[in-house]
């Protein structure tokens, strides 16, 4: 049999004994990690934006009325991350933040005052 104990301020105790075929075992464990996206205010002038993308995706940021299609000019963003983005940097004139990923994963409106 084997045990192993192990604790922060415990030092590791190991005691083996012989061990029977039927007593060996596998776990798997799947972790699946999905992209997501938290966009909030960050006052009247930013915006706070939280995003976790899928390999090879984007998102594009963009100020609009309806968040139907992003704008060409749109703000990319391609990694991972957390962001502080000012209004003044994120192209576009309507009443919402709109965000939205290159795999159609993410995609989020956030009203804003408009401009």
């Amino acid at each position: 049999m084997v045990r192993v104990c192990s604790l922060a301020a415990v030092v590791c105790v190991l005691a083996i004994a012989p061990v029977a075929a039927s007593d060996v075992g596998f776990t798997t464990l799947l972790v699946e990690v999905r992209p997501e996206a938290v966009l909030a205010s960050a006052g009247p002038d930013a915006l706070r934006l939280t995003i976790r993308l899928a390999p090879d995706a984007q998102a594009r940021l963009w100020i609009a009325d309806n968040c139907l299609v992003p704008a060409a000019d749109a703000y990319v963003v391609s990694r991972s991350a957390r962001y502080v983005i000012e209004l003044a940097q994120v192209p576009g004139h309507g009443a919402s933040a709109c965000l939205a990923s290159s795999d159609n994963r993410l995609a989020q409106a956030l009203p804003i005052a408009p401009r």
